[in-house]
């Protein structure tokens, strides 16, 4: 997929994009959020 079209959506794909471009931070960053959120 085209990076812009990803860009239209990277509110929405932004995990995604973070997964393909920091695998190790993403996961660090959704740890987080889920600590935060409960």
């Amino acid at each position: 997929m085209p990076k812009s079209s990803q860009v239209k959506t990277s509110r929405s794909s932004q995990p995604i994009i973070l997964m393909g471009f920091y695998p190790s931070k993403a996961i660090q960053i959704q740890k987080i959020k889920l600590r935060m959120n409960s």
